[in-house]
């Protein structure tokens, strides 16, 4: 069989590595059994599906092969990013050859991982396959096999996927799992053997192993996993008929707004996030036949609200079985959860307010949630930085801009069809439901342990205890700096005129703004605080002569004009809307981000570029554009 070559070459590596990637043969390092999928189906994979399952198999094994430098550090980020080059030999060179096929998937993986990935294909030495050992169906007069696909993990939000849908039709339904670890195999199978017994003849169940093989494990983030998921997905669709492969995963873990900036990893993941599906999906539409869309039912609810349909449903005696754990390598028959990553905060957190905890045994935590001693400053970490974020939550626009400013133009950009202030709006209704879910199980479990936080009996490295001690140190200080001292007065609440920073200031805000240059690559500096270029820079020279006409007029601020979207299209040479929106998005998040980094408030609805519907965009009126030598 055909070796899959990856070459990691970054600047935080000594020289190149090669990482070679064999799927058989007597070296073989990493097990994917598609078999598994033919002989349940009774079919065999086209070509193009069977190398797009050969290369998802071989990021997913390079991504695990190079640490990143671990999962909580000091230093945030000094070997996070990586760079692959993957040499792929491929059954159909002349698909994966299209730059607009190569393209799509650079993208995806890209993203998803936070890599830099480059593809290169090559024509496959692979002798042809044998004959099918089973019968075939005619593909094209057949009835298809399966209604839907889901792909299923065996934790709760996939569970309660599969529940729903089968509770709420009469449809057949393949459920799809990875399996990488035995002891999730084991729990997969129950659950799926107890779904059968409740919906006989309804269920095609298509387990497929796909693991790293006699190599170790260097790095368990698997950003890569969503297209390990997407490929198994895509070819069961493309067997069965299906026109969609279904995840399940609640919203909050979706979006993956950033708990803190010294966490990192597997709290981080995109697998399900709305871009991540924007691109897979994009990447699927490149594919020949029918199209298959990957798609989230859960993209708009919390953890909370998947469980309780585990409830609604009839489910409650299948969560214990269930298993969320990331931490799955290290777990044990009695302790199936580790009590410490995030997915298992979510998870506890979750069915207690929603009233089900009770069906989920704290015994089989190795730490409890909320009163087990946390022996790790790793543990400690992840406990109070999860529960802070989900409890102190921006309400509104400028605080969600200002704390996630980064991470808002690309939630908004997994949802092309939809307005930007919709997509804002719902995100932000989302976390609140989601910090109102965090509190209402802080208040129970404060409540169960009433006792014994008042005899001393909970660790001091507990959640409970770790959250009780930092809110009364937090009202202390409060208490102490209303009494002791003048309220600090925000950068925000200076006048709008105020001269450039010098270099021993405080950066500005409002923004002052130096235009370098309007031509070639445009670039324009906010004085103290980021430098524009492309076009970014190009917006905001395209929207300067309305604000200056505005300011030289000394028109009241709350009066100055918009730029019409058609008129701002032609001003700086673009065609399409969409790409407007996003160059308006990314400058948004940028400028928000750096204020976040050197923690300015600002006044306004989003950072610099400002929009009202169907009127169009203008430069924020308290911002000012300065000359060079004044910079």
């Amino acid at each position: 069989m055909d070796e899959i070559r990856v070459v990691l070459n970054d600047a935080t590596r000594v020289r190149e590595q090669d990482l070679p990637v064999r799927l058989g043969g007597p070296e073989q390092n990493f097990t994917l059994r598609i078999d598994r999928i033919e002989r349940r189906l009774s079919q065999e994979l086209d070509d193009h599906a069977l190398d797009f399952l050969e290369i998802a198999a071989a990021v997913f094994a390079a991504d695990s092969l190079v640490s990143r430098g671990g999962r909580v550090r000091q230093h945030f980020g000094e070997r996070w990013r990586r760079s692959f080059h993957f040499v792929c030999p491929v059954r159909r060179l002349d698909l994966w050859s299209q730059p607009r096929v190569r393209e799509a998937l650079e993208e995806a993986v890209s993203f998803m991982t936070d890599d830099r990935a480059v593809f290169e294909f090559v024509e496959s030495n692979s002798p042809p396959r044998p004959e099918a050992y089973l019968p075939f169906h005619d593909a094209e007069n057949a009835e298809p096999l399966v209604d839907e696909v889901v792909m299923f993990s065996g934790g709760l939000d996939s569970l309660a996927g599969a529940l729903e849908r089968l509770s709420s039709g009469t449809g057949r339904i393949a459920l799809v799992a990875h399996q990488s670890a035995p002891k999730v195999k084991r729990r997969q199978e129950d659950l799926v053997k107890a779904l059968q017994q409740r919906f006989p003849g309804r269920i095609r169940w298509i387990p497929v192993e796909a693991t790293k093989k006699g190599v170790e494990e260097r790095e368990n983030t698997q950003r890569s996993r969503p297209l390990l998921f997407t490929a198994l997905g895509y070819a069961v669709a493309r067997m069965t008929g299906a026109g969609a492969v279904d995840f399940f995963e609640n919203g909050v873990v979706s979006a993956n707004l950033p708990i803190a900036r010294q966490i990192i990893g597997s709290m981080a993941t995109r697998t399900t996030h709305p871009l991540t599906l924007r691109r897979l999906d994009e990447l699927l539409a490149t594919l020949p036949g029918d199209r298959v869309t990957p798609r989230n039912g859960y993209a708009w609810l919390t953890k909370t609200e998947v469980v309780s349909k585990l409830a609604a449903f009839g489910g409650e005696d299948l969560i214990d079985m269930s298993i969320s754990c990331t931490n799955v390598y290290n777990r044990s028959n009695t302790f199936t959860h580790c009590g410490g990553c995030s997915q298992c905060l979510d998870r506890r957190f979750g069915l207690i307010a929603a009233g089900l905890g009770g069906h989920d045994d704290a015994g089989h935590y190795e730490t409890e949630v909320m009163t087990g001693a946390r022996e790790t400053v790793e543990s400690r970490t992840m406990a109070a930085a999860w529960t802070s974020h989900a409890l102190e939550m921006p309400a509104d626009e400028v605080g969600f801009y200002s704390r996630f400013g980064s991470e808002m133009p690309r939630l908004v950009d997994g949802y092309p069809d939809r307005t930007e202030v919709d997509v804002v709006n719902d995100i932000i209704a989302l976390h609140q439901r989601h910090s109102e879910s965090a509190a209402s199980a802080l208040k129970i479990a404060i409540e169960n342990a009433s006792a014994d936080l008042a005899g001393g009996r909970v660790a001091e490295t507990s959640l409970l205890r770790m959250i009780i001690g930092r809110r009364d140190a937090d009202a202390a200080a409060a208490v102490s700096q209303l009494r002791d001292h003048e309220p600090p007065r925000m950068v925000a609440d200076e006048p709008s005129g105020r001269t450039a920073a010098r270099p021993d200031a405080d950066p500005p805000w409002p923004a002052q703004i130096n235009v370098v240059s309007e031509t070639g690559e445009a670039r324009v500096d906010l004085l103290g605080l980021l430098s524009l270029k492309g076009p970014g820079a190009r917006l905001v020279i395209a929207l300067r002569a309305r604000h200056a006409e505005d300011s030289a007029a000394a028109r009241p601020r709350a009066t100055w004009g918009y730029v019409d979207q058609d008129e701002l299209l032609d001003g700086m040479g673009l065609t399409d809307a969409e790409h407007l929106r996003q160059i308006v998005r990314r400058v948004r998040g940028a400028v928000s981000e750096a204020l976040t980094a050197m923690e300015i408030a600002w006044n306004g609805k989003f950072p610099l570029i400002q929009n009202k519907p169907r009127s169009g965009y203008r430069l924020d009126p308290d911002a000012r554009f300065v000359d060079p030598e004044e910079g």
